[in-house]
């Protein structure tokens, strides 16, 4: 069983811990109000950090390429008030060196004059669906005066389904540098069809 495709979005199973954020053309403040509400009951202080981080990750993932995309964030202990981890899943036609120029720039993007770029790797891989590129690694800031935003795991993973002119892009971020045992496994078999767990937050599947 792989990860499907309706209506230009793609159908996964995931834990309860990961919540959906809203699209970019809704309510965006509402929204979160209501997701925080529906994690009751929590004290104040974990409510506004809530707050602030679901706000904060919603402005990131509406950030991210257009196109049709959903996203959803890890939230595995709601009383401590944090926003562990972002995955957004985005589908997007393609032209037939797409492969190939997704390839190349995984394989050669080495950071800009905002990031340094730590210990990325790119590499094609074989899905049940079609082959995929995966890459991976930590960013720090190079501005690293005043307060510095904190070092980030990314790990991304396109799929070329044969046979569609279609990729289904993958994004994984977290400022948690311990939550995934590999994150790259973790997509795999996402995009697999299958339901990873998280060590020690999410029960096995």
């Amino acid at each position: 069983m792989t990860a499907s495709v309706r209506d230009d979005q793609v159908q996964i199973e995931l834990g309860p811990a990961w919540l959906l954020l809203p699209d970019a053309d809704e309510n965006v403040d509402a929204a979160i109000e209501a997701m925080i509400t529906a994690l009751e009951p929590l004290d104040h202080e974990p409510r506004r950090q809530l707050r602030g981080g679901l706000a904060a990750v919603s402005r990131l993932a509406h950030s991210l390429a257009p196109g049709s995309r959903v996203s959803h964030v890890f939230v595995p202990n709601p009383a401590t008030g944090r926003v562990q981890a972002l995955l957004s899943i985005r589908v997007s036609r393609v032209t037939a060196e797409a492969y190939d120029n997704y390839l190349a720039a995984a394989q050669t993007y080495r950071g800009d004059d905002r990031v340094e770029v730590v210990n990325r790797v790119g590499e094609e891989v074989r899905l049940p669906a079609g082959r995929g590129v995966l890459s991976r690694d930590f960013t720090l800031a190079i501005e690293r005066e005043g307060v510095p935003d904190p070092a980030l795991e990314r790990c991304f993973l396109a799929v070329f389904p044969e046979g569609y002119e279609t990729a289904v892009e993958f994004t994984l971020l977290t400022q948690n540098l311990a939550l995934f045992d590999d994150a790259g496994s973790y997509l795999l078999a996402l995009a697999a069809g299958e339901r990873p767990s998280i060590a020690g937050l999410e029960e096995t599947a």
